[in-house]
């Protein structure tokens, strides 16, 4: 059994200076078996949390999914510019991250999307549904913070945040682990452009 997710990748076409230098930071992926962290992840926007999905699943889905993504033809333009703080607490550590206002392009795609592959629905972890149900497209700028982390994060934010982007693509990760090295392998993803 391996699982899937998709999501964009979003190209930021006005970054702000400081934008690079905070993630470099802050947005990190804790290993604690290694006690160690990755870097940041490409920026991206998650349309779908991950789901189980057989191998014989997983080659019709991609080629489901090349269909439909072949109506999609524009590049949709998103201007980040929400502060979104997701606070530590005793269960989870926090995360920061700056929502679109302007979704509703992004937010009918995934709609559009969800049901499109609703026979693929094993979700790995039904929790995260809710995410895809109240779908709010953002940039991760700040995870994994510990209450002091995060409470030095936030004092390093601009007063004013405006992030330009571009999403131009949608890719489909089909993978037998959640290793970072299986995650960015290019044997394993599948790539629509838009």
């Amino acid at each position: 059994m391996k699982f899937f997710a998709i999501y964009t990748n979003v190209d930021i076409t006005e970054k702000p200076d400081w934008l690079d230098s905070f993630r470099n930071k802050y947005d990190l992926e804790y290993h604690p078996d290694t006690n160690t962290f990755d870097v940041p992840y490409e920026a991206h926007i998650t349309l779908t949390q991950p789901r189980f999905i057989t191998d014989s699943k997983a080659n019709k889905l991609k080629a489901d999914l090349t269909k439909f993504f072949s109506k999609f033809n524009k590049k949709i333009e998103l201007e980040f510019s929400r502060l979104h703080l997701d606070r530590q607490d005793d269960t989870k550590n926090g995360c920061i991250m700056v929502d679109t206002k302007n979704k509703d392009e992004l937010s009918k795609l995934q709609i559009e999307m969800l049901d499109f592959i609703k026979e693929n629905n094993n979700l790995c972890n039904m929790e995260h549904k809710i995410y895809e149900d109240d779908f709010t497209p953002h940039l991760t700028i700040g995870r994994d913070l510990s209450k002091d982390r995060f409470d030095e994060a936030i004092t390093e934010l601009p007063n004013e945040i405006i992030i330009k982007s571009t999403i131009s693509e949608v890719i489909l990760a089909v993978v037998p682990n959640e290793s970072a090295a299986e995650r960015t392998n290019p044997k394993n993803l599948t790539i629509y452009r838009m």
